[in-house]
């Protein structure tokens, strides 16, 4: 009887070891979370640099496309000032990244050609679109975490104008700038970009949508207007964004002003400057470049300042 207790024990035990071995060797903890980290490109005309995305970068959210080569995830990616959130989880296996921002309706991506579609890109605008740079993650069987670095790259111009007054008009009077607008007269086109990517690097084919009813795109407005100086390229007053495949013949810009006579009383209210941007017209712009434009306000009928006759007029300089 003792002898068979004996051996009774040790098969038990032997059995427990077993299934504790084998369970050390498939331990499994489930999909990897990724998390993301992102840059974004400087201005081209500068340097082709990158930095990170601060408290001075809008928020916006991006449309991101994670394929293994033939499934494809769409998970959120979201910048709200201060970080940056995606939900995303991968299983064990090489991933690809490609995307934009910010996100609209109406994008897709296909796996198989690894060609990103973005539809209806606003020929002017407000928000500065990107195309984010393939990127490659590998997953490994127990990652439980991992971190994948985006840069984005710019798809579209900016166009800043630096605005001053003529200097003779400035004897007489003082200009204060409240408002500046931008759009393309007669409606404004949108675009819509097929970006294919070859391992690292992509190519971008542009084509033309419909028009949509003209946008007023107001860049820069202040209820403290700021006085212009006469120095030339000294004050930049707001900005738009202008898609490379739109026309720069009809781009226009309206500057809302008052004046103000030399013992600064308020001769003026509310006076509207409204031109054609004549040095971009007929000339080919780059994505990413910061087109710096200098324009100066000069008032006509400059020999009869009364109030009734006076008026404006903006002119490339």
């Amino acid at each position: 009887m003792k002898r068979k207790a004996k051996y009774t024990y040790i098969t038990i035990c032997t059995a427990l070891m077993t299934l504790a071995s084998c369970h050390q060797e498939e331990l499994y903890t489930g999909p990897c979370d990724v998390h993301f980290r992102a840059y974004l490109q400087e201005e081209v005309s500068v340097t082709r640099g990158y930095a990170a995305i601060g408290s001075d970068v809008p928020a916006f959210t991006a449309e991101l496309f994670v394929s293994d080569g033939t499934s494809v995830h769409n998970p959120g990616l979201t910048w709200n000032g201060s970080s940056i959130t995606g939900n995303l989880q991968l299983e064990q296996g090489t991933y690809h990244f490609y995307g934009y921002m910010p996100k609209q309706d109406g994008a897709t991506f296909d796996p198989t050609t690894k060609t990103m579609h973005v539809p209806t890109i606003p020929g002017v605008s407000a928000t500065d679109a990107m195309v984010i740079n393939p990127q490659t993650l590998t997953v490994d069987e127990n990652d439980q975490e991992k971190t994948v670095t985006l840069k984005m790259d710019h798809l579209m111009a900016k166009i800043t104008p630096r605005i001053y007054l003529n200097s003779t008009y400035a004897q007489m009077r003082s200009i204060k700038i409240k408002k500046v607008e931008f759009w393309v007269d007669g409606g404004t086109n949108t675009h819509s970009a097929s970006v294919t990517y070859t391992d690292d690097h992509y190519s971008i084919a542009w084509s033309t949508g419909g028009n949509v009813p003209v946008t007023r795109i107001v860049t820069y407005e202040t209820t403290n207007p700021v006085t212009l100086t006469t120095t030339k390229g000294e004050q930049e007053y707001g900005h738009c964004y202008l898609c490379p495949n739109q026309s720069t013949e009809n781009l226009k810009m309206r500057v809302t002003y008052d004046v103000y006579d030399t013992a600064n009383a308020l001769t003026r209210e509310n006076a509207v400057a409204e031109n054609q941007i004549k040095r971009l017209t007929g000339q080919t712009i780059n994505a990413g470049t910061n087109y710096k434009l200098n324009i100066q306000i000069v008032p006509t009928y400059l020999y009869s300042l009364s109030d009734n006759d006076e008026e404006s007029l903006v002119i490339n300089d």
